[in-house]
């Protein structure tokens, strides 16, 4: 398995939780949880780091307490467009990937 495929795989997964049962921010979170695998370098292609980078720091960007950590802590934040804007990109990265190893391996 190639690195992009490791990549391909989590996203896949993050897809599959935003497609899930529960509220859109339990299903973010949980999506969150499979992209927290991915180290970008190795794991995403090039064209798509720099975005990957900021959306993984904003989403991370609350402190935890509690028993929460730094991604629910983030989500919960959120408003609805915030949310449903962050499931949008999750799915855009998952697309996007899969074209280009669609591109790559034809």
């Amino acid at each position: 398995m190639s690195p992009i495929d490791y990549g391909w795989k989590q996203l896949y997964t993050s897809v599959g939780a935003l497609a899930g049962n529960g509220s859109l921010k339990e299903r973010l979170c949980n999506a969150l949880q499979s992209l927290a695998h991915i180290t970008p370098e190795r794991d995403i292609p090039e064209s798509l780091r720099q975005d990957f980078g900021a959306f993984w720091t904003k989403m991370n960007s609350r402190p935890a307490s509690g028993d929460e950590g730094t991604i629910q802590a983030t989500v919960e934040t959120l408003g609805e467009i915030e949310l449903s804007d962050a499931a949008d990109k999750i799915i855009s990265f998952y697309t996007e990937v899969c074209r280009q190893q669609g591109a790559s391996r034809a």
